[in-house]
């Protein structure tokens, strides 16, 4: 089983419109409401590729429970915290003729050191069961951003490895503790080198250097419609991505996370691992709701990928 960790899961709308103009209300196309958050989102590709997750973290408010019914309804097991703030509510708006999306997200609620206390109780009880646990998600403001740092070491202490998706200091904290892979994607990777984002090969670069320095077994750097890079031990590729049509681009990365796991943890050739990731995360954006793909399409997307060593 995969322990997944979600400090602040969501509930995501997303609204399918002609066009977006201030002053205007626009006639909305197709609407999509859904439990989501990069766990959420990451437990529902495992649930489709028929592997065990366990989902926890902190869910509070009506929207909490609006978001543990969905949970249910979908069949994810999870434990999350109560705490006293509110779920927050995520809003995507995309305009059907430009594909151009313009997203709302709600702040964070706070997490107190009596709440993180509970957090990691819950993940090292977690560590008895569970190969592998995933940290994902970027952490409210009031957090410390050496929380992920803190329950890396916690984890890997007791013999597990330990994957990071987070952005900001919080990633750059995070990496400090040596997780198993981080997959920042490239605005993440420009935050943490200072680097422009749309420079891919000086992004790949410090990707390697990072791996070397660190010793993280593997950096998973997404780069949007140019693709992905995967950088380890032993291995250095590139990515080209199938070419597909997007309608939404939120959860892509989530989906290559969770395509990207199971492979590995099925202990397929790497190289296919990283193929199944493209391909997943170019599946996700086909559909309105965030990592709600068909399988056999990823499948199909997947074996147009083209990977080269780099």
């Amino acid at each position: 089983m995969t322990g997944i960790v979600s400090i602040s899961p969501t509930i995501d709308k997303t609204y399918l419109i002609d066009s977006l103009t201030p002053g205007r209300t626009p006639a909305i196309l197709e609407a999509n409401t859904c439990a989501a958050g990069k766990a959420v989102n990451i437990a529902k590709i495992f649930k489709a590729l028929g592997r065990e997750a366990y989902l926890t973290g902190f869910a509070g408010g009506s929207a909490g429970q609006s978001l543990l019914h969905r949970l249910d309804a979908m069949g994810l097991t999870h434990d999350f915290l109560s705490i006293k703030g509110n779920v927050r509510t995520n809003v995507n708006i995309i305009e059907h003729g430009s594909g151009r999306s313009t997203l709302l997200c709600e702040p964070s609620p706070d997490i107190t050191p009596s709440d993180f206390d509970r957090l990691s109780q819950k993940v090292e009880a977690l560590c008895d069961s569970c190969e592998l646990i995933i940290l994902t998600g970027a952490l409210p403001a009031s957090c410390d951003p050496a929380l992920y740092a803190r329950l890396i070491e916690s984890i890997k202490s007791r013999g597990r490895r330990v994957f990071l998706d987070t952005c900001g200091a919080p990633l750059a904290e995070g990496i400090k503790a040596v997780p198993y892979l981080v997959k920042p994607n490239e605005e993440e990777m420009a935050g943490l080198s200072g680097l422009d984002s749309k420079d891919t090969k000086a992004l790949i670069e410090y990707a390697v250097r990072l791996q070397r320095q660190r010793g993280i077994s593997y950096v998973l750097l997404s780069l949007g419609e140019r693709g992905a890079a995967l950088i380890g031990e032993d291995v250095s590729l590139f990515g080209h991505p199938p070419p597909v049509v997007p309608l939404n681009t939120v959860g892509c990365g989530d989906s290559m996370v969770a395509a990207f796991t199971h492979y590995l943890l099925l202990e397929k050739p790497v190289a296919e691992a990283f193929s199944f990731a493209l391909g997943a995360g170019a599946a996700n954006t086909l559909s309105l709701e965030p990592a709600q793909f068909d399988l056999s399409e990823a499948l199909r997307l997947t074996a147009m990928c083209n990977i080269e060593n780099i």
